[in-house]
């Protein structure tokens, strides 16, 4: 006799619907920093049925090249170049995700210019989860 789950919410559900948060501090060696695209790194993954909101970006060192926040699809879907200074210590704010929709769990990630030698960012992406619609 086989067992089947039958599956109708995302694997991550939480305790209550308020903002949640995700976060991956990012360094030019982090694993993966020296591949021929770039560095890209799981910063974690917005599960379905939650609408993202902001990404917050401190850089704590200066990189030599560019990070970017998105997902394996768009690099830079959440935030861009122009909206993190790399090259500038401080804390940046895009709320470019605000007003997105996802069904499906969501992996994001940071992706680093290909030969960056120093640097290191913290890294946060709010979100608020949702129940799933039965309608």
């Amino acid at each position: 006799m086989s067992v089947s789950v039958l599956r109708k919410r995302s694997a991550t559900q939480y305790h209550n619907l308020g903002q949640h948060h995700m976060y991956r501090r990012v360094t030019w060696k982090s694993v993966g920093a020296q591949d021929s695209t770039g560095g890209k790194f799981y910063v974690g993954g917005i599960p379905a049925f939650a609408m993202p909101e902001e990404v917050i970006v401190r850089i704590r060192t200066t990189f030599d090249g560019d990070i970017t926040i998105g997902t394996s699809a768009d690099v830079d879907a959440y935030a861009t170049s122009t909206d993190i200074d790399s090259q500038t210590t401080g804390t940046y704010v895009v709320d470019r995700p605000y007003g997105g929709y996802t069904t499906i769990d969501l992996p994001i990630y940071a992706t680093l210019t290909t030969g960056s030698t120093v640097g290191s960012a913290d890294v946060w992406v709010t979100f608020r989860q949702a129940e799933p619609s039965t309608d």
